[in-house]
């Protein structure tokens, strides 16, 4: 997994979270995540094809899950699971639609699938090696971004 590759997907977490709920999201050290793997509460899972093959999952606790969403609809209280958990998933899929532009830019083209919400522990186990990458928002929430992409 080239770290070129990481960054146009890391720079489009960090561009569209930032854009979309009025943040200022800050990247942790990388760090390596053996298979299988569990996520906590809710994640979000997106495939990734063509010059590219894996996953993106985002894992993330259910009140920053609420908190972003309702930073997306302009700072509302949001207390309805469902409503922040598709919320979320729309914001992955501008994640990695946004990757897949920065992709091509570097001559790289994939495709990716619609965003996949997982709610509760689930075991993930990819073929590929996974980096994980922690994001904490301005007030210190946290998740995390578990990119298993090789060719």
């Amino acid at each position: 997994m080239e770290a070129t590759y990481i960054n146009q997907i890391l720079s489009s977490v960090k561009e569209v979270v930032d854009m979309c709920c009025g943040e200022d999201i800050q990247k942790g050290n990388p760090y390596i995540k053996n298979s299988p793997y569990t996520a906590d509460d809710i994640s979000v899972n997106i495939g990734v094809t063509g010059d590219l093959k894996g996953q993106i999952v985002i894992a993330l606790q259910k009140d920053i899950v609420k908190y972003l969403a309702g930073q997306m609809m302009g700072g509302m209280q949001i207390t309805d699971i469902e409503m922040a958990k598709s919320a979320v998933g729309e914001l992955g899929n501008m994640v990695m639609g946004t990757a897949a532009i920065k992709l091509s830019q570097i001559q790289k083209t994939v495709d990716i699938t619609p965003p996949m919400i997982l709610e509760g522990k689930v075991n993930i186990s990819n073929p590929q090696q996974t980096i994980t990458i922690p994001f904490k928002t301005k007030n210190d929430m946290k998740f995390e971004v578990n990119v298993s992409i090789g060719y």
